[in-house]
């Protein structure tokens, strides 16, 4: 699996202070897919508006 996030895109990384129930994290999710074949990139780059690269 690869996971590839923008480290200020704020859809991917709530902040910690929200409730559990609405709270997302990239780093989360990658920590509880089980197995070695797993793969995460954060960029440090912005984003350019809400636009999803296929």
């Amino acid at each position: 699996m690869l996971i590839i996030y923008g480290e200020p895109d704020r859809a991917a990384n709530s902040p910690a202070a929200l409730p559990d129930a609405v709270r997302f994290s990239v780093p989360a999710l990658y920590a509880a897919v089980p197995g070695p074949e797993k793969l995460m990139v954060s960029t440090a780059a912005a984003t350019s508006g809400n636009r999803t690269v296929t």
